[in-house]
């Protein structure tokens, strides 16, 4: 028996979907671009940036941290909002 293999519609099922507003879906973009005066726009420095992109645990401290965004970094640790521990 031949099974259609759709790679779409795997992908759908491995993707666990947490729902951003707009403004946080656009400080992941400037982390991701390295846009440090589009984080500092947006808020980044004294908004509240204790939120998940994945349900792994996955937030905007760790991004810059995975993509090696040492700038970034520094800014976010510097939000009075951040709990590393949460």
């Amino acid at each position: 028996m031949e099974t259609n293999f759709d790679p779409q519609e795997e992908e759908k099922k491995n993707v666990e979907l947490i729902t951003l507003t707009t403004t946080q879906k656009q400080l992941i973009r400037a982390i991701t671009t390295w846009d440090y005066a589009y984080f500092e726009d947006l808020g980044g420095l004294e908004t509240n940036i204790n939120f998940k992109i994945a349900l792994d645990g996955l937030n905007p401290l760790l991004l810059a941290a995975s993509i090696g965004n040492i700038a970034l970094i520094q800014m976010i640790i510097s939000n009075a909002y951040l709990r590393i521990n949460h």
